[in-house]
C-alpha cells in the first residue's frame, strides 16, 4: 500500500517542484511570490445592493476571475444573477455565502471541474437555456476538489531530498505527501474519487434547473455530489426517451420531491422510473408525446400535483390497455389535463382512483365532447360504485350520522366541446368551491335544463371566487351557462 501511494506522490511533487522553479525563473524573483489583491470589477459592472448582485444582460462575455469574486467577500452576496450574458464557460468561484446563482441564457458550453465547490450554502442553481451536453455535464462539475497546497522556503535539487513519506489518514480520500530536503518541507495533497461516506458534497443544494439545454441523456453518476436535491427541472431537453443511465441518475436522488420533464419529446415513461424517488410530490410531464396515461404513475404513491397538459391522449377508458384511466393515486390533489388536442372522451371511472382530488383542470380541450357521468366515481372494496364526492361517516359523541361538508374542490371545464354536463358527474354541486364550465357549445334541450335551473344559480353565487389564472392561459371569468342553453 505504501509503495502504491509513493509513486504518484513522487510524481506529484516533482511536477510541483519543477513548476515552482519555472515560475521563479520567469519572474526573475528568487524565493518570493506575488500576492494579487481582490478587485471591485463585479460591482463596477453590476448592481450590488441588499445582498443581491444583478449582472443580468450586461454583455459580459467572460466569467469573472477568482480575484473578482474575492472582491465580494465583504459584501456577502446571497443572490447572484448573471443571466443573459454570452459567457460560454464557467470557472471556479471562491467561498461566498451565495444561496441562489442564476446562470441561465449564457450560451454555456463548458463548466470547469468543481466550479461550485466553495458555494457550500448554495440552494438553487439555474443553468437553463444553455448549450450543455451530456459530455460536458458530468459529476465533476458538482464535486468538491481538494486543492494541492505546496509550502517551500528553499528549493533544493531532488537528489538532496532526504525523506519522502505518505500519510493516507490526513483527510478522507486524500494522500498527503511530504518531502524533507534539509530544512525544507514540501507537501501536497492528492485527490481521490468521491465517496458519500467520506466526501463532503454540496449538501445545501435543493434546486437544480437544467431546462432547455442539449441533453439527450444523463450520466448515471451526475448527481452523486447532490444527495439532498429536492427539485430537478429537465424540461425542454431532447431526451426523446428515458434510457437506463438517465433512469439511474434520477433514481440516485432519494430526496427528490419535484421533477419537471415538460417538452422532452417523451412518448412513454419507462417501468420503475418513478419507483425510487419515493418522496416525489410534483410531476410535470406536459407537452410531450404521450398517447396514454402512463400506468407507471401508480409507483408515485405520494404524488400531490400532476400536469399532463398538451399530450396526444385520445380517450380514457377504465378497462382499456391502450387508453387506460388513472391508477390509484390517493394523495393527488391537483390534476392538469388541458390543451389536449386529440382528447375526445373521458370514460366511466377513469378518474375514480383520484379520491383526494381538490383541483381538476380539464379545459381548453377543443375536441373533448364527452365526460361520462360516472367519470369520477370509484369502486369500493365490495365492488360497488359510489359517487364523488361521497358522504362521510361521523361517529363523534357516540352517534353515527352522515355529514356533508363543503369540500375545497375546484372544477375547471371551460373551453371544451361539451354539449352538456351530466348532473351526476358530481353528487353535490352546491358544495363545490369553484366551478368553471363556460364557453362550451351546450345544447338547448331537456338534457341541459338542470344546468339552467340548478347549475347557473350555483355558478352565479360563486362568480366572485371563480376567476382563475393558469400558467399561460388567459384570465377567465364564468360565462353564463344560460346564454348557451337557451
Amino acid at each position: 500500500m505504501k509503495n502504491t501511494l509513493l509513486v504518484p506522490a513522487v510524481l506529484l511533487l516533482v511536477g510541483v517542484y519543477a513548476a515552482a522553479q519555472a515560475d521563479d525563473k520567469d519572474s526573475g524573483n528568487d524565493n518570493s511570490s506575488t500576492t494579487l489583491a481582490p478587485t471591485n470589477e463585479i460591482c463596477k459592472k453590476c448592481d450590488c445592493d441588499n445582498g443581491a448582485v444583478n449582472c443580468s444582460s450586461r454583455e459580459i462575455n467572460t466569467f469573472f476571475t477568482k480575484l473578482d469574486w474575492e472582491g465580494l467577500k465583504d459584501f456577502k452576496p446571497l443572490h447572484v444573477d448573471l443571466s443573459g450574458n454570452p459567457l460560454r464557460a464557467v470557472t471556479s468561484l471562491v467561498e461566498l455565502p451565495i444561496e441562489t446563482l442564476n446562470l441561465s441564457r449564457c450560451d454555456i458550453v463548458t463548466i470547469e471541474k468543481a466550479s461550485f465547490q466553495h458555494l457550500q450554502k448554495m440552494k438553487t442553481l439555474d443553468l437553463s437555456h444553455n448549450k450543455l451536453t451530456v459530455d460536458k455535464l458530468n459529476p465533476h462539475v458538482f464535486e468538491r476538489m481538494t486543492v494541492v497546497e505546496v509550502h517551500y522556503a528553499l528549493y533544493r535539487p531532488l537528489y538532496q531530498i532526504s525523506h519522502i513519506y505518505c500519510n493516507a489518514s490526513v483527510t478522507p480520500l486524500e494522500s498527503r505527501v511530504s518531502m524533507v530536503a534539509g530544512d525544507q518541507l514540501i507537501s501536497g495533497v492528492s485527490q481521490g474519487r468521491y465517496s458519500p461516506e467520506e466526501f463532503e458534497p454540496l449538501r445545501s443544494m435543493r434546486t437544480l434547473i437544467l431546462a432547455y439545454n442539449d441533453l439527450h441523456s444523463l450520466n448515471d453518476d451526475v448527481f452523486e455530489h447532490l444527495p439532498e436535491l429536492t427539485e430537478l427541472d429537465l424540461s425542454g431537453n431532447p431526451l426523446k426517451f428515458i434510457d437506463h443511465i438517465t433512469l439511474i441518475a434520477i433514481a440516485s436522488l432519494p430526496m427528490l420531491k419535484v421533477l419537471k420533464l415538460r417538452d422532452c419529446e417523451l412518448s412513454e415513461i419507462p417501468s420503475m422510473f418513478l419507483h425510487s424517488p419515493r418522496y416525489l410530490e410534483y410531476l410535470d410531464i406536459s407537452s410531450n408525446r404521450l398517447s396514454a396515461v402512463p400506468l407507471e404513475l401508480e409507483e408515485a404513491t405520494n404524488l400531490v400535483y400532476l400536469n399532463i397538459n398538451n399530450n396526444t391522449i385520445v380517450k380514457l377508458e377504465a378497462d382499456s390497455e391502450d387508453n387506460p384511466g388513472f391508477p390509484v393515486l390517493p394523495k393527488l390533489e391537483e390534476l392538469h389535463m388541458c390543451n389536449m388536442p386529440k382528447l375526445v372522451e373521458v370514460g366511466e371511472g377513469t378518474l375514480g382512483g383520484l379520491q383526494g382530488l381538490k383541483r381538476l383542470h380539464m379545459g381548453f380541450n377543443r375536441a373533448l365532447k364527452t365526460i361520462h357521468p360516472k367519470a369520477m366515481a370509484a369502486v369500493d372494496e365490495n365492488g360497488e360504485m359510489y359517487d364523488w364526492p361521497h358522504l362521510t361517516e361521523d361517529d363523534s359523541r357516540g352517534k353515527v350520522f352522515r355529514t356533508v361538508k363543503r369540500i375545497p374542490f375546484q372544477l375547471y371545464l371551460q373551453w371544451n366541446n361539451l354539449s352538456e354536463i351530466d348532473s351526476r358527474l358530481v353528487s353535490q354541486w352546491d358544495h363545490l368551491k369553484v366551478i368553471e364550465v363556460g364557453d362550451n357549445p351546450y345544447l338547448c334541450d331537456c338534457s341541459t335544463q338542470w344546468m339552467v335551473d340548478v347549475l347557473v344559480p350555483i355558478v352565479d353565487a360563486l362568480k366572485s371566487n371563480s376567476s382563475i389564472h393558469m400558467m399561460w392561459y388567459p384570465t377567465l371569468t364564468v360565462t353564463s351557462i344560460a346564454s348557451y342553453a337557451r
